[in-house]
This record gives structure tokens, sequence and C-alpha cells, in this order.
């Protein structure tokens, strides 16, 4: 009777479950984050014939351990690709499914707009965006840049990921999906012409559209942290830039003619097929979490070099911390996740404005590969050097390559520390840099 008892109570925990887990993986986005979900109505339609039992539950029982395995690693945007399938196997049990339009209004949603999409986009863009921003502000004062910050009126301001634009991409997808699917339940001659026009100009308007932003921002002489101006400014730029260029292309072909946009109404739900998806969406919450170890504050001295002074990232294991001596910088990070973007050299320094030259890969008998390269700004001139390490091996393993360490640290759960020396020469960054490898085993929990 305790048996049945404990087991009755353990079932009625899980909506207390599945909404803790729904609230850890989406702590930190707003609701507004989710908008385009409000559109998903618009994109279902109405199964033509059932599937059968192998060929429906092949997906799920697919996407399942892929899903599980992002909620061990913590990485919502595994999560969220994975999930995809069996919520898309739950609307079947109901006699709908997703149109094309459909799957490519998920992918707008965060997370995947962020993380390692971030990483490979935001940066360089950001990069970009402040280059040409200042060039177009030198016709109303004198304006400089350094990385993505912009010096104009002798205010900085920095073009950060709210400035990126990459909301601005997303929501003129959005639009498009929208506006494609309108179209599409017309009775619109030249369809094809029409979806051509729209996809090319939403593929362009957002840029010169969050440019505008970025200028109205710094003339006005406010900063992006003044989040009330920002999404002001974003908002009526998005209507007159994106959404009304957008919506005179479709008014001119539409025409004369009508929408018929008709919703697909759920149908009675198999319940033979419905308990698969529900189930497997049910055992995700129970998946065991790596989980984040509790690290201990990071030492104020370090094989030689001091802790920097001011620096402000006081035992964080996400942001690389400084370490510094008379003639070099020691910069390390721990906390590296393989599913997130992890700041290398190359954004950190890129960000400050140095340029990276003559940039090689050196292998050090005993010990690996350390990444070479020069960093310039101005008359600035230093000689860096960077690396990834295990710190669990029990031996020195130098490795500077992104994929060797995100690889080995997804599937073999390898824990790997970031270093990266710069010196004010040559010579010297040599010399620091045989010291630090000729080291014993680096241990930072």
């Amino acid at each position: 009777d305790s048996f049945y008892s404990v087991s009755f109570l353990r079932c009625l925990d899980i909506p207390k479950i599945q909404c803790r887990f729904l609230r850890e993986m989406i702590s930190g986005y707003s609701f507004f984050h989710f908008y385009p979900l409000l559109f998903l109505p618009m994109f279902l339609k109405k199964t033509e014939e059932g599937t059968g039992l192998i060929k429906f539950a092949v997906p799920v029982l697919a996407a399942l351990p892929l899903a599980a395995f992002g909620v061990h690693m913590n990485s919502i945007q595994i999560i969220y690709v994975f999930c995809i399938p069996l919520m898309n196997a739950l609307l079947k049990c109901f006699s709908l499914e997703l149109r094309t339009g459909g799957y490519f209004l998920l992918l707008l949603i965060p997370p995947l707009e962020t993380g390692m999409f971030t990483y490979f986009i935001g940066m360089p863009l950001r990069l970009r965006l402040t280059e040409i921003s200042c060039t177009l502000l030198t016709v109303f004062s004198e304006c400089r840049n350094s990385g993505n910050s912009l010096v104009f009126r002798d205010m900085v301001f920095t073009v950060d990921q709210v400035c990126e634009g990459l909301k601005f991409l997303n929501i003129s997808a959005l639009t498009v999906c929208i506006l494609e699917r309108l179209a599409a339940a017309s009775e619109m001659n030249r369809l094809n012409i029409f979806r051509t026009v729209i996809f090319t100009a939403g593929s362009f308007l957002w840029l010169p559209a969050n440019l505008t932003r970025i200028l109205v921002l710094v003339l006005s002489g406010r900063n992006a942290e003044n989040v009330f101006l920002h999404n002001s400014a974003g908002i009526f730029i998005y209507s007159v830039m994106i959404l009304m260029p957008l919506l005179f292309f479709f008014l001119i072909f539409l025409g004369e003619n009508k929408v018929r946009l008709e919703l697909s109404l759920p149908g009675f739900p198999e319940r033979g097929k419905v308990l698969l998806p529900v189930l497997a969406l049910t055992v995700l919450p129970f998946v065991p979490s790596a989980g984040t170890k509790k690290m201990k504050p990071w030492p104020d001295s370090f094989f030689g070099y001091s802790r920097t002074a001011g620096d402000r990232n006081q035992g964080t294991d996400e942001i690389a911390v400084a370490y510094s001596r008379n003639d070099a910088k020691l910069i390390v990070k721990r906390g590296l996740n393989p599913f997130r973007s992890g700041h290398p050299p190359r954004i950190c320094w890129n960000a400050s404005g140095f340029g990276m030259r003559e940039e090689r890969d050196e292998y050090i008998k005993g010990f690996g590969k350390v990444r070479k390269f020069i960093l310039e700004k101005g008359d600035e001139r230093y000689y860096s050097a960077y690396w990834y390490e295990n710190k669990d091996a029990g031996y020195r393993n130098g490795k500077p390559d992104e994929f060797g360490w995100r690889f080995n640290s997804a599937v073999f759960g390898e824990k790997h520390l970031l270093f990266n020396i710069t010196a004010v020469s040559e010579a010297v960054l040599e010399k620091r840099l045989q010291e630090f490898i000729q080291a014993e085993i680096i241990k930072i929990e």
C-alpha cells in the first residue's frame, strides 16, 4: 500500500516538476521573445490521411534521446530543436501538421537566435556596423571607432548585442513568412514572382533599418542602455523601413484579389498515438542534468601573475579573468560550455579594437599546439598566444582549434580551460610561454 501511495503522490508532483523544468529552460527570456508563436495557427493544416504507427513513432523515438542529451548538457538550443518533432507528432494526433512556413517560423524563436548563432554572426556584424556607422557619422561631426565602440561628440556608444540587428532580421523574416502565407491563401497572380520579390526585400531591408536605429541613438546623445528609447526607435523604424515596404509589395501584387485564410481546427485525438509524444515530453524533466558545479573564487596570484586591479569578474565562470606581470598579461577562462559561444580571444581582442595578423599554429613538443598572432591598434603592438587545455587529463595538452575542444567536451565530457598570454615583444612571449607550459598540471576548480 505504501508503494502505491508514494507512486501516486509522485504522479501528483509531475505538473510541478514540468513547470519548474519549463521555467528553468526559458529563464532569461521574456514573453516577447516568443511572440512568433502567436502566428503559428496560420501555419497549421489538416492532415490528408492518417499516419501509420511505425512512421509516426520513428521521429519521436529518434528525437527523444537527442532532446534528453540537451537536458543533460543544459543546452536549451538542443532541447528546442529536438522538441520540434515531438510537438509535430503531438499535432498529428489531432489531425494537424505544420506547413513548411511553420517550421521556418519556429526557427525564429529564441534561443536559436542567441548562443552559437550570435557567436558566429553577431560579433562580426557588430564590428562591421560600428565601422559603417563611424563613416556615416563623420558627416555630422568628428567620429572614431575602436572595436565595437564609437566615440562621437565626447560620448561613447557601444554597438552591443542589442544593436547587432539580429532581432530586426528576426522580425523581417517573420513579416515575410506571414505575408507569404496570406498570399498563398489568396487568388494572387504571379505568386512565385511575389515570393521572390518579398524574400529578396526582407533579406536586405533589416540591415539599413538597424543602421538607421544606431545613427538615431548616437545623434540623439543616448546610449543603448536607454531601453525605452532604444525599443521605441526600433518599433518606429521597423514600421517605416520594413513593414510598410513589404506591405506595399503585397498590396501591389494582390490587386483586387481577396485573401481566403482558413484556420484549421484540431480533430479528436487518436488516443493510441497521443500517448507517445506526451510520454516523451513528460520524461524529459526527469533526465539527470550535468548541472553547473559551484566554482571556487579565482586566486589572487597565478604562476607569477597577479590579479589585474579593478577586474570585476569576481569568481564568475563564464567570463575571462585577467592576470598580469610587468611584461605580460594572462587571461584565463573556465566553465567552458561546448554549446555556447565561449568568447574565444578573437572576439575579445576585436571588440577592444585590436586587429589580429600573422595568425599561425605552432607545435610545442611534449605539450601540443598553441595559436600565435600579432595584435595591432594604431601604434600599439603586442604578441599573443592562446590555447585550450583539458584540466583533468593528467598531463599538459594544448590545442587551439574551436572544434576540437567542443567535440571532446560534448562527447567525452572533458572540462577545458582557456589560456591567453600576451607580451610586449616576441622574445618575452616565448619566454613566458615556455615558463607557463613547463609548469605542473593546471588545477583550477
